[in-house]
């Protein structure tokens, strides 16, 4: 069980909060990684994005340029990825892990040159795009309180990426009107104030406030 100081449920308030009103993938992309760096004490935070040609992380490390390459290479060895759990934790300390995951390339070629030994990652949403959630550090291991803290944001932060999916599909498909006339067409009125009278109506826009009032 996981209980927040009243200062901790503010921040977590808020945080929801921002990630639901992000509304697009672009906003996600900045405030998830923000949000949880406030929430989750960490060198860096970072929301990334796996297909199958490659890897995006959010914000892009100073150091991608010269060690992007090593971590496409060898994602694989990364547990979070090969794990088929959703919203399931995993630490670089978890005695599960730790043994085979130092002997890995991935482990002695990308982490250990950037001087991260700690890390907790989470895939939030498995579709064409995988997406997954990690905190590092170089020094200090992360707590169990850290843990269930991004155990339990972990579906927020997948259900507000697929609602922006869908509104980003919603947003592209015509409507039926549109379809069968195969245009967009927008309507505007002006009303005066308060709105007693109108000042401006284009046909279109008388015919719906007769259809619908």
């Amino acid at each position: 069980m996981t209980y927040l100081t009243h200062r901790q449920q503010l921040c977590v308030h808020r945080f929801l909060l921002d990630l639901h009103a992000a509304g697009t993938v672009e906003r996600l992309r900045t405030c998830v990684p923000t949000g949880l760096g406030r929430l989750i004490d960490s060198d860096r935070a970072s929301f990334n994005e796996l297909t199958p040609g490659s890897v995006v992380p959010s914000p892009v490390p100073s150091w991608w340029a010269r060690f992007g390459d090593v971590y496409q290479h060898h994602l694989w060895d990364h547990p979070v990825w090969r794990s088929p759990r959703l919203h399931h934790v995993v630490g670089f300390d978890d005695p599960e892990h730790r043994t085979a995951w130092q002997g890995t390339a991935l482990y002695q070629h990308y982490f250990i040159p950037l001087n991260i030994h700690h890390q907790i990652s989470s895939v939030v949403y498995r579709g064409a795009t995988i997406i997954g959630l990690a905190l590092n550090r170089s020094t200090q291991s992360f707590s169990t309180f850290d843990r269930q803290l991004l155990r339990l944001l972990s579906p927020h932060i997948g259900r507000a990426w697929e609602n922006a999916l869908a509104l980003a599909a919603a947003r592209a498909a015509p409507g039926p009107s549109e379809r069968a006339r195969g245009v967009h067409q927008a309507v505007a009125l002006t009303v005066t104030r308060p709105a007693r009278q109108l000042v401006n109506l284009a046909a279109d826009g008388a015919h719906l406030l007769q259809q619908f009032f």
